[in-house]
């Protein structure tokens, strides 16, 4: 996460981060507050 708080600075940069769902033993709550923190915690502006 340091990297994204750097690449903050360069306003036209666009955050993307790559998620993994559907790991063993991960719940779909997991897989949701996973996505909900990426996004809503970060200020990120894509998910793939």
């Amino acid at each position: 996460m340091e990297t994204v708080k750097r690449l903050r600075k360069y306003p036209k940069i666009e955050i993307v981060s790559h998620l993994i769902n559907g790991l063993p033993g991960e719940t779909h709550e997991m897989m949701v507050e996973n996505v909900r923190r990426c996004v809503t915690d970060n200020d990120i502006q894509g998910i793939k």
